[in-house]
């Protein structure tokens, strides 16, 4: 598998690679970027070039630390990710110390060791705690990539001994563009895909690559649907079952239940739009007359508290709190209304 390189802005690539040219990278660095960014693959990108023994510009991509890295089993790389950790929302202090035992044996190969924490935004304050130590005096061999959501969510005195390296995403412009180039058998549905994507690649590639998240969308408007207008409380069952089935699903890397949550606060956004009178900005077109129908049998005030509660979920799994009691708080929410 060949690496690729990470698509995001040129000037952001260009000043990690500049800063490795010209000896100026640093011990630790913390990228910052919402869900969907793709943080984690530049993250993997840089460690190559970070191990990189190549001649030229880095990573060359074809010496065997390089291929060993694309490969995933490059010795002097490693990456600590959630998944890792069975059966935990949280990376702990243990996990951590783990890390840092192996820090003080020297590479295998190369002229560095790189280490990836994929979920920084589960790092526990003892975990952070943990980490610093080794911030403080770190190996000169030593490099730490942290992935996070929010550099806020780190601790202060971590944050500042760490380069912040923020992702931001694409203008509309830019993403148009992006799938006009990538994509020109979506030309259909772009703008959906513009709106729904928020400046995201990853978000625009998950809609364009297969007709899971379709049928996903499409589920998540019926739904929201049977919230608002359900006649019993079934319709709060059934919705939880729906997550339920999506528990473990993964549809290009992402997260289904999040990815349905996405989708029916896109649809709530729309039938606000509407229930105002605004036509413009409406995301779902292609499902208007059925968006009418609903607002046409819901208030405005009904379906801003849906809105609310769809917010109000994600905020919560984003806190890792129990999936079940995060969408059953969501399901009920609306149902029951304000």
């Amino acid at each position: 598998m060949p690496l690729v390189r990470p698509n995001v802005e040129e000037g952001l690539l260009c000043g990690l690679l500049g800063g490795l040219r010209e000896g100026t990278s640093v011990h630790a660095y913390l990228f910052e970027g919402e869900e969907g960014l793709p943080t984690r693959e530049t993250a993997r990108y840089f460690a190559a070039a970070l191990l990189c023994e190549g001649a030229g510009e880095p990573p060359c991509g074809v010496c065997e630390s390089c291929v060993q890295a694309a490969g995933g089993n490059n010795p002097d790389l490693q990456s600590l990710s959630l998944s890792d950790i069975t059966s935990k929302k949280s990376v702990g202090a243990d996990e951590i110390r783990a890390v840092i035992s192996d820090v003080y044996t020297k590479p295998f190969r190369a002229a560095r060791k790189v280490y990836i924490i994929e979920d920084g935004d589960a790092l526990t304050p003892q975990a952070q705690n943990a980490m610093l130590k080794i911030l403080e005096e770190p190996p000169s061999y030593a490099v730490f990539i942290i992935c996070v959501s929010n550099a806020e969510l780190i601790l202060p005195t971590v944050r500042s001994r760490s380069r912040i390296v923020r992702f931001t995403p694409k203008t509309d412009a830019q993403m148009a563009q992006y799938v006009k180039n990538t994509y020109p058998h979506m030309m259909d549905r772009l703008d959906f895909i513009v709106s729904f994507s928020a400046g995201i690649a990853g978000r625009a590639d998950l809609l364009c690559s297969g007709g899971e998240a379709w049928e996903l969308r499409r589920k998540a408007f019926d739904a929201l649907r049977s919230l608002l207008l359900g006649a019993d409380e079934e319709a709060v069952f059934s919705v939880g079952d729906l997550f339920e089935q999506q528990k473990k699903g993964k549809e290009g890397g992402m997260d289904n239940a999040a990815l349905l949550l996405d989708f029916m606060l896109s649809f709530a956004s729309d039938l606000l739009r509407l229930s105002n009178g605004i036509g413009q900005g409406i995301a779902n077109r292609d499902l208007m007359e059925e968006l009418r129908a609903v607002c046409a049998r819901v208030s405005r005030a009904r379906l801003d508290h849906a809105a609310r509660c769809i917010l109000t979920a994600q905020q919560m799994l984003s806190r890792h709190v129990s999936r079940k009691a995060a969408v059953l708080w969501l399901a009920a929410g609306i149902f029951y209304g304000d």
